[in-house]
């Protein structure tokens, strides 16, 4: 069952689940943001907006956005420090309907008590923010993905105390504080991943409002450039001109496949230790703040970050290559110690960041940058191993999948012994199968 009579209303934050149709969409959260004949339209995460059953949607335990907002301003005006609450998910069920009920009519009392005493003058950066591509050539369909950022709390948030310089006494963590009716959107070029900062709003709060409640206007500029710096562009019109501007990809092409409706998928390997490499990495960098957890980006120019890159092809006006990135990940190369020779005169590849763009994931993508990373360890007698850094649970059954698959099992670098790897890895061959056989039933 879902959640409660009662407990779905517009602005609450949910989590997915029991979908049959999109199974992959369960386990995600959203925001509730209307009531439509029956059902409820839900902001899912990264991937826009769906109409769903009540049956599929489980209150997340926490505080409400408005709730947070007072708080913040609260301790601040008491001198104290605060933090967000990462609360936790729960389903609530039916038998506690009336306790729910009247939990939140406590906290709607106590909302609107506050609520006099404050300016609402601040909102929270996952409401306001989009990052949208576009490619060149198209016109009014030059959009070819959209999507809400997954942790703006590592952009937007207020440091500790500057004589302290500790960075991770934050305050205030994902609120844009002093304006009316924010907007901000981020347009990159699908291309070059050229990017211009579009930051709207209705007015300014005003200063004596902010200082009565002991906060301070975010500076939308200087968190963009100092927490996700790249060479933005100061015109839309400069991002446009580079997204209809010829493009090359940096690199090697490593792999090609052709799509029935015309268009291609293109696999680039490249070395980021020049500067044309070290540009485009660092644009690429942006997204791994936006979408990784504590995700930080890599340091080059350096000859051991290995980057590989995923392009959609089409073909525009005049027989014009339209490139789009789907996704890319890098892998740094270390040393590695040959018993055999006893020279320390091999490599192990390990994989860092693996990101594909939300627009575009779910589509296999993940799975053929794999395969071209494995394929590209094993074209090169110099590495002895490839392995992941600190993968997630679904990277995990993707590459258990994938390896077996392929046959490779061997570049895998596994910590147990061969009696059990030997184990595991039937174990794995007849996973891969059943799930092959799914698929294909599906």
């Amino acid at each position: 069952a879902g959640a409660a009579k009662g407990a779905l209303r517009p602005g609450r934050r949910v989590r997915i689940d029991g979908l049959q149709k999109r199974p992959e969409l369960n386990g995600t959260l959203g925001k509730i943001v209307r009531l439509e004949d029956e059902r409820w339209l839900v902001k899912v995460d990264g991937r826009g907006e769906m109409s769903l059953s009540a049956a599929n949607l489980f209150v997340v335990a926490g505080e409400e956005p408005e709730m947070k907002r007072a708080r913040f301003a609260q301790e601040d005006a008491a001198g104290k420090k605060s933090s967000k609450d990462t609360g936790s998910s729960a389903e609530v069920q039916e038998d506690s309907e009336e306790d729910e009920d009247s939990e939140e009519a406590a906290a709607e009392a106590k909302l609107e008590d506050e609520d006099e005493e404050k300016p609402q003058h601040s909102c929270w950066a996952e409401d306001v923010t989009t990052i949208r591509m576009i490619k060149g050539g198209a016109g009014d369909k030059s959009e070819v993905g959209r999507f809400t950022p997954l942790f703006t709390h590592q952009v937007f948030y207020t440091p500790g105390d500057v004589l302290d310089a500790d960075e991770n006494k934050r305050t205030h963590q994902e609120l844009i504080i002093g304006y009316e009716e924010p907007t901000l959107e981020i347009v990159y070029a699908a291309n070059s991943l050229k990017a211009f900062i579009d930051f709207r709003k209705k007015t300014e709060v005003e200063t004596k409002l902010l200082k009565r409640d002991n906060l301070s206007r975010t500076s939308i500029l200087n968190c963009l450039h100092k927490r996700v710096p790249m060479d933005y562009a100061t015109k839309l019109s400069a991002v446009q001109s580079e997204a209809d501007t010829p493009f090359t990809p940096i690199g090697t092409l490593r792999e090609e496949e052709q799509l029935e409706d015309g268009s291609s998928l293109q696999i680039f390997h490249f070395i980021a230790d020049n500067p044309e490499a070290v540009k485009l990495v660092n644009r690429m960098q942006t997204f791994a703040v936006w979408l990784i957890e504590t995700g930080q980006a890599i340091e080059v120019p350096d000859p051991n970050w290995n980057i590989f890159t995923l392009y959609r092809v089409e073909k525009g006006a005049d027989n014009q290559a339209l490139h789009t990135m789907l996704g890319f990940y890098t892998a740094h190369r270390y040393w590695a110690y040959d018993k055999e020779k006893n020279e320390l005169d091999k490599f192990r590849l390990r994989l860092s960041q693996c990101i594909i763009l939300p627009p575009f994931q779910s589509q296999g993508h993940g799975a053929r940058l794999l395969r071209a990373f494995y394929q590209f360890g094993r074209d090169d007698a110099s590495v002895m191993d490839m392995s992941v850094e600190d993968p997630s649970s679904e990277f995990q059954t993707m590459r258990d999948i994938t390896g077996q698959l392929l046959g490779c099992s061997h570049v895998l670098a596994l910590s147990f012994s061969n009696a059990l790897a030997l184990f595991f890895s039937c174990l794995l061959r007849a996973r891969a199968l059943s799930f092959c056989c799914w698929c294909w039933e599906w």
